[in-house]
């Protein structure tokens, strides 16, 4: 099997109150990649530098909350068409949940997760 390498492109990350109304929420593009919502929340403004001081005090709600990252993977009909796809999330966080267009995937273990693209 080949193995291609594709990036994801057009990374955004949104509170979610309730997961499934993940489209009425407001998105909002991320400054890096990789990333992770502390550093995302930081260059926005919305949290103080948890490193300086007590200010670690003062962000100890976003570990609370619930938060969704999401991209754009461009797989061209012609590049995948007959062929068996595999997609491997080199790093996930322990509680995530992977979602492929609409249908839901398996929540992750730590580690890599694999799964065929194609079905």
């Amino acid at each position: 099997m080949a193995l291609i390498s594709l990036q994801p492109t057009g990374w955004e990350y949104a509170e979610l109150i309730n997961p499934s109304q993940v489209e009425e929420v407001e998105w909002v593009s991320c400054k890096h990649f990789p990333t992770e919502i502390h550093w995302e929340l930081l260059d926005a403004g919305k949290i103080p530098d948890w490193n300086i001081g007590r200010a670690e005090h003062e962000v100890q709600w976003v570990s609370k909350r619930t938060w969704a990252f999401r991209s754009v993977i461009d797989l061209k009909e012609v590049d995948v068409k007959g062929k068996r796809v595999e997609i491997e999330f080199e790093s996930l966080d322990t509680f995530a949940t992977v979602y492929l267009v609409r249908p839901r995937l398996p929540a992750s273990p730590l580690g890599p997760l694999d799964m065929d693209a194609s079905k």
